[in-house]
């Protein structure tokens, strides 16, 4: 597997590891623990296309096993592959930041949020409080993973986006 981090595959070569070992597992070709140890490896990457599509192998081995005993470990595991990226990424968006960096964001704390990280779960309500209760807008990008994140935690906040929804 190639180190965190690893500088000696492009990102197009670290995203096509991690295809092929999915791909390989779905198929029976490989055991699943190797393409899930290839997304340990591969916890500090950087590049939005390699989390892409790793986080979307990740929330495919979810769909199989929520209704699975195994379900509460798999979402700690994922938790523990996101941990290092989510704190990289940050809530706040920098002037200076690439598209890249902006979707990165959006993408790793939704699936955070998804698998049940408590701090973007809170994050996510105090940003939907405070845009509720001062009008200031949600940041673009941000808004459906705060959206998202806020309706795990509360059935009120349904009601509040319905509101909102039917009057804007």
């Amino acid at each position: 597997y190639p180190s965190s981090g690893s500088t000696a595959l492009s990102p197009a070569d670290r995203y096509g590891l991690v295809d092929d070992s999915f791909s390989a597992s779905f198929s029976n070709d490989s055991s699943i623990t190797r393409a899930l140890d290839m997304t340990l490896a591969l916890k500090d990457e950087q590049y939005y296309d390699v989390w892409y599509t790793m986080v979307s192998y990740l929330d495919r081995v979810g769909q199989l096993l929520a209704d699975k005993d195994v379900y509460d470990e798999y979402k700690a595991f994922v938790r523990s592959v996101l941990q290092t990226i989510t704190a990289a990424v940050g809530w706040d968006e920098q002037p200076s930041e690439t598209s890249d960096t902006k979707n990165l964001r959006s993408l790793i704390l939704g699936a955070a949020g998804r698998y049940g990280d408590l701090a973007v779960l809170s994050k996510s309500a105090q940003l939907f409080n405070e845009s509720q209760d001062s009008f200031e807008p949600i940041p673009t990008n941000l808004r459906r993973v705060v959206f998202e994140n806020a309706l795990r935690q509360s059935d009120s906040v349904y009601t509040a986006i319905l509101d909102i929804y039917q009057t804007t």
